[in-house]
C-alpha cells in the first residue's frame, strides 16, 4: 500500500492494520524456509553409506587386531627360546675356566634337562638344545687363543631355531 503524498506524516490505525493483515497472509501463504528445502537431518542412502564406511573400519582394524596377536606369540615364542639358550649358557659359565667342558671341541652334543633330552616350553612348544664347543676359535680371521666359544641352539616344534654363543677364557 503506497501513501500519496499529502501533508500528512504518518499512516492512520486503519491502513496499519491493512499494511499487518496482508504481511499475514502474505506470511501464511508462502512456504516458510524451514519447510523449503531446508531440513535438518539424515536421507536413509546417507546413512546406509556411513554405516558401510563404518563397517569397513571395523573390519580393518579386526584384521590389525588379528596381526598383533599373531605378532606378540612369535615374539613369545622367540623370547621364551632366548631364554632357555641364556639359562644354558649360564649355567655353562658358572663352570671353571678349567673345567674339561672348555678343553675339546665339540659340535651339537645333546644338552639334557633333568634326565630328559626336550622340554616343554609354554608358547614355544617341545624344545631340545644343542651345545657346541670350539676351543681357540678363529672369528673374521683371528684366532683367540685361551678361549672357548660356547653356543647353544635352542630347537622347539614351532618357528626357527635361536642361537645364542658365549665366549669363556681358560686357564
Amino acid at each position: 500500500m503506497k501513501r500519496e503524498k499529502s501533508g500528512q506524516a504518518g499512516f492512520s490505525l486503519i491502513e496499519l492494520l491493512v499494511v499487518a493483515n496482508d504481511s499475514e497472509r502474505s506470511d501464511t501463504m508462502k512456504p516458510s524456509n524451514k519447510q523449503a528445502g531446508n531440513e535438518s537431518g539424515f536421507t536413509l542412502i546417507e546413512v546406509l553409506i556411513a554405516l558401510t564406511i563404518f563397517a569397513i573400519g571395523l573390519l580393518a582394524l579386526a584384521s590389525m587386531q588379528i596381526t598383533g596377536i599373531q605378532g606378540n606369540a612369535k615374539a613369545h615364542e622367540v623370547t621364551a627360546k632366548s631364554a632357555l639358550a641364556m639359562g644354558i649358557l649360564e649355567q655353562i659359565h658358572a663352570l671353571e675356566g678349567d673345567d674339561d667342558f672348555f678343553q675339546n671341541d665339540t659340535t651339537d652334543m645333546i644338552w639334557t634337562f633333568n634326565g630328559a633330552n626336550s622340554i616343554e616350553l609354554a608358547g614355544a612348544g617341545t624344545c631340545t638344545a644343542l651345545v657346541s664347543v670350539a676351543v681357540d676359535p678363529t672369528i673374521n680371521g683371528t684366532t683367540y687363543d685361551d678361549l672357548s666359544q660356547t653356543s647353544v641352539t635352542v630347537a622347539c616344534s614351532d618357528g626357527p631355531a635361536i642361537t645364542q654363543t658365549l665366549m669363556k677364557r681358560r686357564y
